[in-house]
C-alpha cells in the first residue's frame, strides 16, 4: 500500500512540524510533487581566441515548485472559522524565511531546504459552501535534498 506523509518545519515560529496532508485539516492535492526542473548557474569565460566559452564553476541553483492543498474547515472548532485558522496556519507554515519540506512515500523520506512561498487562493462560491478551499503555493527549495536521494 502506497502512502504519502508530508509535513513542513515550524522551528522558525516555533511550533512542532505541520502534518499538511492529514486529511482532516489539509489534503496534498498536487498532481505532481518534487517534479521541477533543475537548472545550472554557471559561470563562464570567453576570449576571442578560444571557441565558445570555457565553463569555470557551476551549482545547481534554486528550484521553482509548485504545490496545492486542499483546506479544509478541521474538526474543531470546524465551520468557516477553522477554515480561516487552517489557512492562516499553512500560509504561515510557507511564509517563514526557512523552512524544510518533506514528503515521504512508503517511510522514505525527501526532505528539501526551502525559502518563502508564493501563493495563490482559489475560492469559488461552490468551494465556500463546502468548507473547502484550494491554495496552490510556488515553493523555492533548494535543488539537492536535506534527506532522501
Amino acid at each position: 500500500m502506497n502512502t504519502l506523509v508530508a509535513a513542513v518545519s515550524r522551528d522558525l515560529l516555533g511550533l512542532a512540524d505541520l502534518d499538511i496532508n492529514d486529511h482532516t485539516n489539509f489534503i496534498l492535492s498536487s498532481d505532481s510533487i518534487l517534479s521541477a526542473t533543475v537548472s545550472w548557474r554557471r559561470n563562464q569565460a570567453q576570449s576571442p581566441f578560444v571557441e565558445s566559452q570555457i565553463l569555470i564553476s557551476a551549482v545547481r541553483d534554486l528550484v521553482q515548485d509548485s504545490v496545492a492543498f486542499e483546506v479544509l474547515a478541521g474538526k474543531v472548532p470546524g465551520g468557516h472559522a477553522g477554515l480561516q485558522a487552517n489557512l492562516k496556519t499553512l500560509i504561515d507554515a510557507f511564509s517563514q524565511f526557512s523552512f524544510n519540506f518533506t514528503v515521504q512515500w512508503d517511510g522514505v523520506p525527501y526532505t528539501y531546504a526551502c525559502q518563502p512561498a508564493d501563493y495563490a487562493i482559489d475560492w469559488t462560491s461552490g468551494r465556500a459552501q463546502a468548507q473547502q478551499l484550494r491554495v496552490k503555493f510556488s515553493l523555492y527549495r533548494s535543488p539537492v535534498p536535506v534527506q532522501g536521494v
